[in-house]
């Protein structure tokens, strides 16, 4: 019994040792980390980061890739549309013209492409609506070369004071105030859409509607709609195919100074309107069913005032795939941001009239001026 009862002890303290031992081991391993928590020690002696910080460090790299992208790439609308230092250059080449109503850039005819463009007054009271092939380097060499689609000079002559003018397919629209008529003609061989052969009714090409002092147009996304700017009843809505003409309803303030120029927003839900007498851009909301309502709030400041020359008065709008809105005036082509802040001014020299994009990437802007066509670079690309 003596022999037994040390024994005894023994094993009951070595029982009571152990249990105390595993219970203070197992509270250690809830406080320390383990490899998925804590993160293991790499080769190189730092740390590797755990699934769980991995995932949150991958989500802040992506937001942070994201916003360089940003940085990298800004929307096309915060693009400044004037590369620095640009100046309008001639497009003519040994080719003396007046003033330009209206211009088109068109890919036919040429490495370069074509222009059609109107002359309101040649210098003898009568209008021209011309066609030039361009060289390789872009200028006129000639108006009114030969291939000309449809359009020569005996038959082209005789749009007195034509204006503004814009193609789609082989139709091409122009203003005809002289009498008092949106006019279009085919570009396709010989053909007018009028199907006359006979020169002398070439001229007026075939009615598309009656507006009284048309000036200058915009085709619409549909391709039916025709937006006509009359300088002394306001603008109007045109159904290409019903040949109705319609009143936008332009406030009697508005008619009175005088509106000469129009353009399209992108999505077409935009209209824009120059006014000479103010030196105004107006705004109009398109609704779905094509109602148009004229912005309460007109972000546009006063643009610089054209002058007279020829008996022709035009402030011609455009605008970008930016957004952004281009006006003609006296001292070039002055672009606003579709907030209305200015981008700035393209110098043309003789003021400028009316103005559109052209060339493969529509990135060259076309300047009807007051003495001659002009082409200038764009950062943002044309609709």
């Amino acid at each position: 019994m003596k022999r037994i009862l040390p024994f005894a002890l023994v094993l009951v303290s070595g029982a009571w040792i152990y249990a105390c031992s595993s219970s203070s081991s197992d509270d250690n391993s809830d406080n320390t980390p383990d490899d998925e928590n804590q993160g293991e020690v790499d080769s190189g002696g730092g740390t590797t980061t755990t699934d769980a910080g991995h995932d949150a460090d991958a989500a802040k790299t992506d937001a942070s890739d994201s916003g360089d992208a940003d940085q990298a790439a800004p929307p096309v609308e915060a693009t400044n549309p004037i590369p620095d230092g640009t100046v309008a250059t001639s497009a003519l080449d040994g080719v003396t013209l007046g003033s330009i109503g209206g211009v088109v850039w068109t890919a036919g005819g040429g490495g370069s492409g074509s222009l059609y463009y109107t002359q309101p007054d040649r210098g003898d009271g009568i209008g021209d609506l011309v066609f030039a092939v361009l060289s390789a380097d872009g200028k006129i060499t000639s108006p009114a070369q030969p291939g000309a689609p449809d359009l020569t000079d005996e038959c082209i002559n005789g749009i007195d004071r034509a204006g503004g003018i814009a193609l789609t397919g082989q139709t091409l629209f122009y203003t005809n105030p002289a009498n008092q008529q949106l006019s279009s003609r085919s570009t396709n061989g010989d053909t007018l859409v009028d199907g006359s052969a006979a020169c002398g009714a070439k001229q007026n090409g075939q009615l598309v509607a009656h507006v009284q002092s048309p000036i200058d147009l915009v085709l619409a996304n549909d391709g039916t709609t025709i937006y006509v700017v009359d300088s002394t009843n306001g603008v109007y809505k045109v159904d290409i195919v019903t040949k109705d003409a319609t009143s936008i309803g332009m406030d009697d303030a508005d008619v009175a100074n005088q509106p000469t120029g129009v353009a399209l927003s992108k999505d077409g839900n935009t209209l824009y309107v120059s006014l000479a007498k103010t030196s105004q851009i107006i705004a109009y909301s398109i609704a779905a069913d094509g109602t148009v309502t004229k912005n309460p709030e007109q972000p546009f400041p006063a643009f610089t005032a054209n002058n007279a020359v020829n008996n022709n008065t035009h402030n011609g709008l455009a605008v970008d795939s930016g957004g952004n809105v281009y006006v003609a005036t006296s001292s070039g082509v002055q672009v606003f941001k579709p907030s209305g802040d200015p981008w700035g001014t393209i110098p043309v020299a003789n003021g400028a009239n009316n103005i559109s994009f052209g060339g493969p990437n529509k990135t060259t802007l076309y300047i009807g001026a007051n003495l001659g066509i002009y082409t200038a670079p764009v950062a943002v690309a044309g609709q």
